[in-house]
C-alpha cells in the first residue's frame, strides 16, 4: 500500500485534477487529497460491476486497475475532461509496475535466504 501511496504524492504534483486509487470495497487507500484516504466512494460499486474498463459519474472518470483478468482496484481522477482517460491509463501502469517490482524485490529476498541457508527446492 505504501507504494501506492507514493505514487499518489507524486503524481498530486504532475496531474492538474485529485487523483486516487480505491480498493474493491470502496474504501480509498491512496489519494492525492490525503483527507480523502479512508473514505469511501460509493461509486465503485457501481463501476465494478460495468463491462467497461472506464466508467464516469458527473464529477469523476474511473479505471479497474486489471491484474490478470480480475479487477484489483480502481484508480480515479476528479474530470470527465478526454484527457482523464489518458492519464487514469498511464497511473494504472505506474502502479501495475510499483506492485510488479515490489513482487520482484520480495523474491529476490526469498531466493538469497534460501542460498544463505541452502534451502533448496524441491
Amino acid at each position: 500500500m505504501e507504494e501506492i501511496k507514493k505514487l499518489m504524492r507524486q503524481a498530486k504534483e504532475i496531474l492538474p485534477y485529485s487523483a486516487g486509487v480505491v480498493d474493491l470495497t470502496g474504501k480509498v487507500i491512496a489519494s492525492t487529497e490525503e483527507e480523502l484516504i479512508d473514505t469511501v466512494d460509493s461509486s465503485v460499486r457501481a463501476v465494478l460491476t460495468s463491462d467497461e474498463l472506464f466508467s464516469s459519474t458527473a464529477d469523476k472518470t474511473y479505471y479497474k486497475i486489471l491484474i490478470g483478468e480480475h479487477a484489483k482496484y480502481v484508480v480515479y481522477v476528479s474530470s470527465n475532461d478526454p484527457d482523464s482517460k489518458v492519464s487514469l491509463q498511464l497511473l494504472s501502469e505506474w502502479i501495475k509496475t510499483a506492485l510488479k517490482e515490489k513482487g520482484t524485490d520480495a523474491d529476490k529476498l526469498i531466493f538469497i535466504r534460501n542460498v544463505l541457508l541452502d534451502i533448496r527446492d524441491p
